[in-house]
């Protein structure tokens, strides 16, 4: 226990990184991930086409290759950002190619009588899809977006590929000059667990108060 809480203000530090890293990806991730589902299903084929390029192009490259990407290719072009931006975007812009495919599976789940109640009201097409098809894909796919949400929160060790010092990082490095692998993993664990339980927890909330029927 002694040895624990001489790691607490390390692991803290760490902790507290990957909460800001995860919080920044989300943000990118969520509404470019919608964006990006909704021009999977606009009625214009060059929006569905370069949709469906995204969304191939980045599930079907690893994290770290964005990582190192955005790291040590954008200053090639004088594009400067700091370890922790590019790890943000690169997170965000991965997860919301998952997110996308999230909301298609959602809008297969409503009930084609939705669409074509609305349509046959005259509706135009961007509050068929914006205020009815959308908000009733989200609901649907609520388990799964908590799923990603968590997903997310791990993906943020991958940073210290490029030397984002979060809760791995802080554990390499401890383990680096303390030679303690298991204890300082398991307090890494333990960290983990914190983020990524009450993220479950508050997305089965919102399954059960926004249940799809």
């Amino acid at each position: 226990m002694a040895f624990w809480l001489q790691l607490l203000p390390a692991f803290t530090a760490g902790f507290l990184e990957s909460m800001k890293l995860a919080l920044i990806a989300s943000a990118v991730a969520f509404p470019l991930g919608c964006c990006i589902g909704v021009g999977r299903i606009m009625p214009i084929p060059v929006v569905r086409r370069l949709s469906d390029l995204y969304i191939n192009l980045v599930r079907s490259t690893p994290i770290p290759v964005i990582l190192i990407f955005f790291f040590f290719a954008l200053p090639d072009v004088g594009l400067k950002f700091s370890a922790l931006a590019c790890a943000a975007a690169g997170l965000g812009l991965y997860m919301a190619s998952y997110v996308a495919e999230a909301l298609r599976s959602g809008v297969n789940a409503v009930p084609t009588g939705y669409i074509e109640a609305a349509r046959a009201l005259g509706l135009p097409e961007r509050t068929v899809i914006g205020g009815i098809l959308v908000p009733q894909a989200l609901k649907a796919v609520i388990p799964t977006l908590g799923n990603l949400s968590v997903d997310l929160i791990k993906n943020t060790s991958i940073a210290y590929t490029i030397s984002v010092v979060e809760l791995t990082g802080t554990a390499v490095q401890q383990v680096t000059m303390l030679a303690k692998p298991i204890p300082i993993f398991i307090l890494a664990a333990v960290g983990y667990a914190v983020m990524t339980f009450p993220t479950g927890a508050g997305f089965r909330a919102l399954e059960r108060k926004f249940k799809y029927r």
